[in-house]
């Protein structure tokens, strides 16, 4: 049984959204996700849990018309436990983040609806920690550096209101800076580069949001 909780974009601002998003508006927010899952497997008692948090703030000002440039970091953490007879396996992580971004709206005609595209530079650092039965057996450090792209759907509620659906990080690449240390073998270094894409599973990718703009008086 899964049971996951999404919670995205929210953003805390006061204003007035026109037709077309003008130059000099203003946009502040954040992206807020929780999750969890447990299950069961095995005729001997194999139990796992997980769960998840990651906040993702933001700040952006239009250009010029339906374009957006701006700033935004990130904190996450995931927690793995696995309990097989009486040892327990349990795994750790934390990731920061930080970049920038230029976000484009194209109006559907006259309606209310807007497709957006956002293209990101970020940088990111993942500390991952494995544990058996409390003592540490792997701990990894991974830095990125790299370009993602976002598309997305938008609806306007109301002059102030956007509720969005996206595919986070649809296509994503970039250069990483891996390192791993544990007890019993040497430290083991690699620089990679990698390419990804999230086509394959879009479903699990999706992403639902809100966004306020504070119009240039």
């Amino acid at each position: 049984m899964r049971t996951t909780i999404l919670i995205l974009s929210f953003i805390f601002i006061g204003g007035t959204l026109n037709a077309q998003i003008t130059k000099g508006s203003k946009l502040i927010g954040g992206n807020l996700t929780l999750g969890s899952s447990k299950g069961e497997s095995g005729t001997q008692p194999n139990n796992t849990k997980s769960s998840s948090f990651y906040f993702h703030p933001s700040f952006g000002v239009a250009v010029k018309e339906n374009l957006i440039v701006g700033i935004k970091g990130g904190y996450g953490h995931t927690l793995n436990k696995n309990q097989s007879g009486q040892s327990e396996g349990k795994q750790k992580s934390n990731s920061y983040s930080a970049g920038m971004f230029v976000r484009k709206y194209k109006q559907l005609g006259k309606s209310d609806f807007y497709l957006f595209g956002d293209a990101g530079l970020n940088y990111q650092h993942i500390n991952n920690i494995q544990e058996i039965d409390r003592v540490e057996t792997s701990n990894t450090k991974d830095h990125r550096l790299g370009i993602a792209i976002t598309p997305g759907l938008s609806y306007a509620v109301n002059k102030r209101l956007h509720l969005e659906l996206s595919v986070g990080d649809l296509f994503s690449a970039g250069f990483s800076k891996y390192k791993e240390t544990n007890p019993t073998a040497n430290r083991y270094k690699t620089n990679s580069t990698f390419v990804s894409t999230n086509i394959s599973n879009i479903t699990n990718s999706l992403s639902f949001g809100l966004r306020f703009l504070l119009a240039k008086s």
